[in-house]
């Protein structure tokens, strides 16, 4: 069963995303072009990291929604579940491995 995590520890398996995946806001980070011609998961959506983490209220209203960054690897969603942390949203968390990991 998942179990929120420490502040410092925001990356899940694919394992606890599937069990988070159905309450949570998937947001991919990737740019548009990325997002348009390659894998993708279902049901998320995507807000470029440079506008998600300018300005996340416009994109999550509620700081206590649980939020899953993505991206194709994990590096810029790490960044993004980061930046979400310091800006309030303490239920923010990163696939591990990304799409790349996902899909393996």
């Amino acid at each position: 069963m998942f179990q929120k995590k420490k502040k410092d520890n925001y990356e899940i398996t694919k394992k606890e995303f599937e069990e988070i995946k159905d309450q949570a806001l998937l947001i991919d980070v990737r740019d548009p072009e990325e997002f348009q011609i390659l894998k993708k998961i279902p049901n998320s959506i995507n807000i470029p990291y440079r506008k998600l983490i300018a300005d996340p209220t416009k994109f999550i209203p509620d700081k206590e929604a649980i939020v899953v960054t993505i991206c194709n690897a994990g590096h810029r969603s790490t960044a993004a579940a980061q930046s979400l942390r310091e800006q309030g949203y303490a239920n923010s968390y990163v696939l591990m491995l990304g799409i790349y990991g996902y899909y393996k």
